[in-house]
């Protein structure tokens, strides 16, 4: 597959993560992407920052975002994802746990720190069995290690947005 964007083989056989905050934005970051991914035999990784969870159940957005990369082909899309386990703000929030530096930001739904979907486990859990504060501090070790852990040659992320879990990431 050939495209004005990148290089011919640009991502063969690479490691890539593609960072979005929430489910359904892995398909508007990188839903062209994908499949050029998978013709590449690239190792790709999407992280979603948010559970999904701020006006609808988290594991059906979920659940929807595994159908659509299986519709493009991909194979054991639970080993290609990870959940970072954050709660989603509303878009307009001006409150949001990013700018949290004290460690006492409670979301909407009551956490003060990430969390599992029902059936899910967070990044942090899987490497910790911890669960980290909701603080800009704490998103950014857990961008840190991740991205120190994975070592991707390509990393692709969503630009400028007025969505404030967009910004955040």
């Amino acid at each position: 597959m050939t495209n004005s964007f990148f290089k011919k083989n640009q991502f063969y056989q690479k490691k890539v993560g593609i960072f979005v905050p929430h489910n359904d934005d892995e398909m508007n970051i990188a839903g062209g992407l994908i499949p050029i991914l998978l013709s590449q035999q690239a190792d790709f990784k999407i992280i979603f920052l948010c559970n999904s969870d701020y006006s609808n159940r988290g594991e059906t957005r979920l659940h929807e975002s595994i159908k659509a990369l299986e519709t493009l082909g991909v194979h054991n899309v639970l080993e290609k994802i990870s959940l970072l386990g954050y709660p989603e703000q509303h878009y307009d929030e001006k409150d949001h746990y990013y700018m949290n530096h004290d460690g006492t930001w409670v979301s909407h739904n009551g956490h003060c720190t990430t969390y599992n979907l029902k059936g899910t486990v967070s990044y942090d859990w899987s490497q910790s069995q911890e669960h980290r504060p909701l603080t800009q501090e704490s998103l950014v070790k857990t961008l840190c290690d991740l991205c120190f852990k994975e070592r991707f040659d390509y990393y692709v992320v969503i630009d400028f947005d007025s969505h404030c879990d967009h910004r955040a990431l």
